[in-house]
């Protein structure tokens, strides 16, 4: 009896182990065919959200040939590039989700011979990405002047606006190489005081990033420091750092101090905003009244110190001439507003 029990054992154990194997892998496929549906799901929807919003110039094709081609041309592979696009399989402006051609993907390395074989297959110089930027805006942001200068030779759009109302020149300011500015001026003739949609020109960004350099030479191409953003802030009022007061030397000048925003603030009023205490004698050097600048509301720059808790620059101003008891138009005291936090 138990050796029948044993062959009976022997019998069915692989085959319920088999059993159990085969649904195993069945489940596995099933799962793999189920994630695999979903990724071109995802895929499709993005592709048909991205078209329907007007962002993609051209259109998507296999996503692993899409990879490939963009990954030789950001490593400035030039023979998997001919290697991807070999037989016409996959445009030479197919996208990624966001927009980005193969040409993007070359210019965001700075592979110039990558970028060069690209264009020399028409890859489109003018391609629109989802954040509405051109590879001109991408090159002007991170490449040197000769990735700039082959863009331009293609005939790449220096007055292009991105969704923010930024040209090349805006994305410029914050390179680390100024060439690129004095490149697309002479060569382009971009206007250096174009607007962005916030109103913002390229020596305010170049003020907000702290770049001399790139104030130096926009203020030697005569840009206007008297324009102003949309909250009527002026080159000057951006280039007030905390920590630095490189750029604030170079724009400073007399009239300059009484430039004022939509609030009635001055340069002095920003300065105190931010603490920057250096920068309350710079004011002063210039114009010593200056502390006793008023806003729309009435207040002072002491004001704006004792709203943003800037000792150091409150003590600069009151040894400046700064009135401690000076009232607002609410007729609240510097005093008062320290005590209960008016701000």
């Amino acid at each position: 009896f138990i050796s029948f029990l044993l062959s009976l054992f022997f019998f069915f154990f692989p085959q319920a182990q088999m059993q159990r194997l085969e649904q195993r892998k069945a489940e596995q496929q099933r799962a793999s065919s189920a994630a695999r549906q979903n990724r071109k799901d995802a895929q499709a929807s993005r592709q048909v959200a991205a078209v329907a919003s007007g962002v993609m110039t051209a259109p998507t094709h296999a996503f692993v040939s899409v990879e490939a081609l963009q990954v030789a041309a950001m490593k400035g592979d030039v023979d998997g590039l001919v290697k991807a696009l070999k037989g016409g399989a996959v445009p030479v402006d197919s996208c990624d989700p966001y927009g980005r051609t193969a040409l993007f993907y070359a210019v965001h390395s700075n592979q110039l011979e990558a970028a060069r074989k690209l264009l020399e297959l028409k890859a489109n110089v003018n391609q629109v990405a989802a954040d509405g930027s051109t590879p001109l805006h991408e090159a002007a942001y991170r490449c040197t002047k000769d990735m700039v200068q082959l863009l331009l030779d293609h005939g790449a759009n220096p007055a292009a606006s991105d969704r923010l109302g930024r040209t090349p020149m805006h994305w410029a300011t914050n390179n680390a190489l100024g060439e690129c500015i004095a490149l697309l001026t002479r060569q382009a003739r971009t206007n250096i005081n174009v607007p962005d949609a916030d109103g913002m020109t390229p020596i305010m960004y170049a003020a907000y990033h702290n770049r001399v350099h790139h104030v130096k030479q926009l203020l030697n191409l005569r840009a206007d420091l008297e324009e102003k953003d949309c909250k009527g802030n002026t080159a000057m009022h951006w280039a007030v750092q905390a920590d630095s007061t490189a750029v604030l030397k170079v724009l400073l000048t007399p009239d300059a101090t009484f430039f004022r925003n939509a609030q009635g603030q001055t340069v002095m009023h920003r300065v105190a905003e931010l603490g920057c205490a250096d920068a309350v004698d710079l004011v002063v050097r210039l114009r010593p009244d200056a502390h006793s600048d008023v806003d729309k509301q009435g207040r002072t720059p002491a004001f704006m110190a004792v709203a943003n808790n800037h000792h150091a620059a409150l003590r600069r101003l009151l040894a400046c001439g700064a009135q401690p008891d000076a009232t607002d138009a609410s007729n609240v005291s510097l005093l008062a507003a320290a005590k209960v936090g008016l701000f």
